[in-house]
């Protein structure tokens, strides 16, 4: 594959969510890096203190990494999906993505985690059916499948920025 590790790994925590490890080649990363440096036109969430980029009609650039990502997703969870949209998210100190559950029309939400901080910096905490928290760590994240829709939520961030690229497959 183009964009993903050979030698990707994960665990089962709950019966409908995947975590998974070492995801990107480093030129990925690189890759990805790049959008947070360049003069990107990012949506402010100002609400969630949250960047979001791309932004509405914008052409999505990651196409090719989420049809990676989906063939990915079926090899995890062998259900076959099919790649949507993905979003690069920047969150700013004083950000928390409040409760709220995926959108209906979503099968699975992948989250991965791309930069590391000097500073802690809450994961995504599933609610339902028990209390699970996947921690953020460079490079890792996981696959949700949304049958349930699972309540879920990103605690608040005091220091530093949490970036992650979010894909949805249906």
């Amino acid at each position: 594959m183009k964009y993903l590790n050979d030698d990707i790994n994960g665990n089962i925590p709950l019966p409908s969510l995947w975590e998974i490890n070492s995801v990107f080649k480093q030129e990925t990363l690189d890759w990805l890096d790049t959008f947070f440096e360049h003069g990107y036109h990012w949506h402010m969430d100002r609400r969630l203190a949250r960047m979001s980029y791309p932004v509405g009609n914008d052409e999505d650039p990651f196409v090719d990494l989420g049809i990676e990502m989906a063939q990915l997703c079926k090899q995890t969870t062998g259900l076959d999906v099919e790649y949507r949209k993905a979003k690069l998210f920047l969150d700013l100190p004083g950000s928390e993505v409040p409760r709220h559950r995926d959108a209906t029309d979503i099968t699975i939400m992948s989250q991965v985690y791309l930069k590391k901080s000097n500073h802690p910096i809450p994961g995504t905490t599933f609610l339902e059916p028990v209390n699970y928290t996947v921690k953020y760590q460079p490079n890792c994240g996981y696959f949700n499948l949304n049958q349930d829709l699972k309540m879920h939520q990103s605690g608040f961030l005091i220091n530093g920025y949490r970036t992650s690229i979010g894909f949805q497959f249906v």
